[in-house]
């Protein structure tokens, strides 16, 4: 496992993990929102964080079923009183930000 920190509009950055390929990263923030959290914590927060890395999986976005909304997915939610639409992608509960536009396959809408 591997940690990094992602810039974003914080001194510290947001805490992820990254596979050992560097090929992906999972952001991790519901358990520490940065580097130095985790560290602070460590003994805390190392089990939680080897947890995500262990059930961490790859998905090709090709070999997805697009006539579906399945997590990676780009939805639009079109509000029917006024009309105004919001764009999202689905992803993972542990991944969801509506900051940026990411919500749980989970979420009740």
């Amino acid at each position: 496992m591997k940690l990094a920190t992602i810039k974003n509009n914080t001194r510290d950055g947001q805490l992820v993990i990254v596979n050992k390929d560097l090929t992906f990263a999972v952001t991790v923030s519901e358990i520490a929102q940065t580097m130095q959290q985790a560290l602070d914590n460590w003994s805390e927060i190392s089990p939680k964080l080897e947890e995500v890395y262990s059930n961490a999986r790859l998905i090709d976005e090709s070999n997805l079923d697009l006539s579906k909304a399945l997590v990676l997915s780009n939805v639009k939610i079109k509000n029917q009183s006024n009309g105004m639409e919001l764009q999202y992608k689905l992803v993972a509960e542990s991944e969801a930000d509506l900051k940026t536009g990411k919500i749980s396959v989970t979420s009740p809408i």
